[in-house]
Parts: C-alpha cells; structure tokens; sequence
C-alpha cells in the first residue's frame, strides 16, 4: 500500500478512536480499510471502509500533487461508468481530498468482510464501462451511478448489484 494510503487509514482509524468511538453511528464491528485504490487521472481512487461511513475518496498519489484536488465546494469526475460527484473534505493528516457518500450509515453491516464485498464490487463497477444496457434499461454503469448519486443500504445497494450481475447464478 502507498504512503499516503497509509496515512489516510491512520488517521480515520485516530478519528474514530478519538471521537467517534462513543457515537451512535460508530458500528464496533467494522474497522477502517482502504479498498482498491488505483491510480486515475493523477490521484489515487479507492473506497473507504470506517465504522461510521463509506465512501469513495480521490487522494494525491504519493509524492505527485493532484492539481485537481483543492479546497472547495466539489467537483465532477469521469470514470468509465459515468461522472460523479465529490465534495472536498480537509482532514488534519490528510490534507484535501475528495469523497462521494456510498454509506453514511454503517450498522447495516454486520462484518468487515460484506463491508469489503461491497466495496470491491464499486470499484470493479465504476470502471465498466457504460453500455446500452440489456434493453431493461439496467447495465453495470447505471448501477454504479445509482449507488453514488445517492446512498443507500446495504440491502438497497446488493438488490442493484444482483439485478445487473448478468452472470447466472
């Protein structure tokens, strides 16, 4: 893993051992994990996985500034799937980077491990590309672009994920 995805995973483990432990929100049986980060359009891509909140972050790549990422209101990214949204976040030991909301709320998840499925499931589909679909209007990009225009639950989200896995079974 890259330094700066070290980093990122050290500090929201800190966050949350500090602050957000004793919250309603904080779900004891999640950890915080960074899920397939990648290099895209000069950043680092990947979900982050705490007991409070997924999300999909864009992160400097280690060592390169990412001129994209700066203090502000957001911005649009495209990736194979579509554009999306991210709103910049600033986080003491991280510096800036910007994330759009999978999950704002974790107790859905009863493990790290269905947490991660669904995680790795995001990333693999956010870079299919965007089809026609089957005629039913439901392709891999449409569900990808569902999941982050707005969150949902973790039931929502493996409803969509298995209403466009077009794999029998």
């Amino acid at each position: 893993m890259s330094r700066v995805i070290d980093e990122l995973v050290a500090t929201y483990r800190h966050i949350g051992d500090e602050r957000v432990r004793t919250l309603p929100i904080y779900q004891d049986k999640l950890s915080v994990e960074a899920v397939g980060f990648r290099p895209w359009e000069g950043c680092l891509v990947g979900v982050l996985i705490t007991p409070w909140f997924m999300n999909l972050l864009l992160v400097p790549r280690d060592g390169e500034p990412c001129s994209e990422l700066t203090a502000g209101s957001g911005s649009e990214w495209k990736f194979p799937s579509g554009t999306y949204h991210f709103a910049t976040s600033v986080v003491e030991g991280v510096g800036v980077h910007l994330s759009a909301v999978l999950f704002s709320d974790m107790k859905a998840f009863t493990d790290q491990d269905t947490a991660r499925a669904v995680a790795q499931e995001v990333m693999q589909r956010i870079f299919q590309e965007a089809c026609g679909g089957d005629g039913n209007g439901s392709d891999a990009g449409t569900a990808a672009q569902e999941v982050l225009r707005k969150p949902v639950t973790r039931r929502g989200l493996l409803r969509r994920l298995v209403a466009v896995d077009p794999s029998p079974g």
